[in-house]
């Protein structure tokens, strides 16, 4: 009975410090980061979605001439529009939407990892979901309205379900579905899904199941080439679009399997402390430890994978982060001082937050959206038409106007032709974070149009210790009047 209530009482404990991680993502969901490029470029093509049916991002049909973004895959976009649909069109159910995401792929990645390597000890448990679910790195992503946790989500759940070892072809197919949904979410998630696949190829070889292989295999296969002939048709089409002289290689596949070596900041604790761990508990390993040999090798495949051929600036490293987790877990349940390694990452999680959300609460003013929305609707009038950065763009649609990229998409001179002849823009807004990059193009746009001054938004630079100040400004900007 004793031993009973000490599980309940650890159960009630871990699911109110996760509740509790949900409430402060929940209260700074609209606060980080502020809205920039790759989030507001997807939310307008879910915006094309809603009022289009078309895979097309709002804020470059003009310059683009209504050219589909089809990279990515349908799925992110026609989920985030039936949620949309559901609640409304605000920077706080998109993000909410991506947020629930990133939870349930955290979650689906403490389900894998316990799987690979089942948890003995109560306090291993409790750590090792702490600091999964304090992750520097991974936290902010799931602020950042892009679609990398729901591919991961989908990946893991697929890879849970096979690693229960059902044994039933409706299993399979379920498997083979979700795997098919993730490819078609991103299909960046070949990183991860790579080493999935091969630990659960090592896994039937064992097993000699050969049969179970063929849903797994069949399924993503003829669900990808049948978006390519739904989306581009022809493979020919997919090729010149990937690979050609097309939105798909000016903004991503030049570089898509390009050698880059970036690591995140943010991610760096976790690297170092999975590599140190590891490390050191390869010298207690004893021969049992060999059972860990496939998923270990699969690990790092995978994330050798990334840095040899994809191209990383910054968010697509979250695709490496299940299999960190991986590797830290089996290290903790064969390391005989684990604590040290996992209360020393905990701890400098725990400091980034805490200098982040002080960061984030002494810009709050600055980070106001109502503020910034009573702003526009005073000087610009609904239904207007807008040019600008980023990070304005949900503010616009707040206000029931048009929003397009002054600064991306096509060339600059294109961008400037039919911004005045096609698009007939009337104003122009430019935020303080983005007005160094937007310099240049501006003085173009003021070539060819007499732009007026007509309103400012102003607040305060912060700067802290460890936190880039680079929006400590929030929503401060300028708004310019094109008179003729």
């Amino acid at each position: 009975m004793i031993d009973y209530l000490k599980f309940f009482s650890f159960k009630i404990t871990l699911f109110v410090t996760v509740v509790f991680l949900l409430l402060i993502h929940l209260l700074l969901i609209k606060w980080l980061p502020m809205p920039w490029y790759d989030e507001t470029m997807y939310a307008s093509i879910v915006s094309s979605v809603m009022t289009k049916g078309r895979l097309e991002a709002e804020v470059n049909t003009t310059v683009m001439e209504g050219e589909m973004h089809l990279m990515y895959g349908p799925i992110f976009f026609y989920l985030e529009f039936l949620w949309c649909k559901l609640f409304s069109f605000t920077l706080l159910y998109y993000r909410l939407f991506v947020l629930l995401a990133g939870f349930m792929s955290m979650y689906f990645t403490y389900l894998v990892a316990s799987k690979l390597s089942p948890i003995t000890k109560p306090l291993i448990t409790y750590l090792f979901i702490f600091i999964l679910f304090t992750d520097t790195f991974w936290g902010v992503s799931l602020h950042d309205g892009r679609m990398d946790t729901l591919a991961i989500c989908f990946a893991l759940a697929g890879f849970y379900l096979f690693l229960l070892d059902k044994n039933k072809i409706k299993y399979d197919l379920i498997i083979g579905l979700l795997f098919s949904l993730s490819l078609l979410t991103t299909p960046r998630i070949i990183v991860l899904l790579l080493a999935i696949g091969l630990y659960i190829l090592y896994t039937i070889i064992q097993t000699k199941n050969y049969k179970q292989l063929i849903p797994f295999i069949t399924i993503p296969i003829i669900s990808y080439l049948l978006w390519i002939y739904l989306a581009y048709g022809s493979f020919e089409n997919f090729y010149q679009y990937v690979f050609g002289d097309s939105i798909g290689i000016e903004q991503y596949g030049a570089s898509f399997f390009e050698k880059f070596y970036f690591v995140p900041p943010s991610m760096k604790p976790l690297l170092i402390i999975v590599a140190i761990t590891f490390t050191l508990a390869c010298f207690q390993f004893s021969p049992p430890f060999k059972k860990y040999f496939p998923i270990l090798i699969a690990c790092f495949i995978g994330i050798s994978f990334h840095y040899l051929f994809i191209v990383d600036w910054g968010p697509y490293a979250i695709y490496i982060s299940p299999l960190l987790y991986f590797i830290l877990l089996i290290s903790f349940n064969n390391f005989k001082y684990w604590k040290i390694p996992a209360l020393l990452l905990l701890l400098v999680n725990l400091s980034y937050w805490t200098i982040k959300i002080t960061y984030l609460c002494k810009t709050s003013d600055a980070r106001n959206e109502q503020t910034a929305i009573n702003f526009i609707k005073k000087y610009i009038p609904e239904n207007s038409k807008i040019i600008g950065d980023a990070q304005y763009y949900f503010i616009a649609k707040a206000n029931k106007c048009s929003y397009e990229y002054l600064d991306k998409y096509g060339t600059l001179e294109k961008r400037a032709l039919f911004h005045k002849e096609r698009y007939k823009y009337q104003y122009i807004i430019i935020s303080d974070q983005e007005t160094s990059r937007c310099e240049y193009d501006f003085n173009y746009y003021k070539k060819f149009s007499k732009i007026e001054k007509i309103a400012r938004l102003d607040y305060p630079a912060l700067k802290l210790p460890f936190i880039s100040g680079f929006d400590s400004k929030g929503y401060a900007c300028t708004i310019y009047k094109r008179v003729e």
